[in-house]
């Protein structure tokens, strides 16, 4: 004999599960089981007015605003920069521009840089450095 009350449980369950599952979050309509986008740094620089041979002249600029956006500007996602710099936007195969936007609250340098073009392939991140201007010459 088959447990009704539990049965009806089951099937909620499995109800609720479906429907969350169809709802996840990220810039395109597919959703996180993308498994194609953007990744990337970015990046800040010169950090010196003068630079010695082998210095590292350009470091993380945590907080920038990334934005990836269809040929036509429509955002399909943004996300601010970690401590390191890094971003990762999931984006469908297609041609996409990554804009650069200062970090919030910021509007001396560094200078955002020039949109750029990219083409995402299926099932894989394209990597992109986005390098913005510190101004220090």
């Amino acid at each position: 004999m088959v447990n009704t009350t539990l049965f009806r449980q089951l099937l909620y369950a499995l109800f609720l599960s479906s429907l969350l599952t169809g709802c996840g979050g990220g810039g395109d309509s597919a959703g996180s089981t993308l498994l194609s986008g953007i990744q990337g740094r970015a990046t800040q620089g010169p950090l010196f007015p003068l630079t010695q041979p082998g210095q590292i002249d350009n470091g993380p600029l945590p907080g920038a605003v990334i934005i990836v956006q269809r040929q036509n500007g429509a955002e399909i996602g943004r996300q601010t920069a970690n401590g390191q710099g890094d971003f990762k936007i999931a984006a469908a195969p297609g041609t996409y521009q990554v804009v650069g936007l200062a970090p919030k609250g910021n509007s001396g340098p560094p200078t955002p840089p020039a949109p750029q073009i990219v083409n995402v392939k299926a099932d894989q991140y394209l990597t992109v450095n986005v390098s913005y201007d510190t101004g220090i010459r």
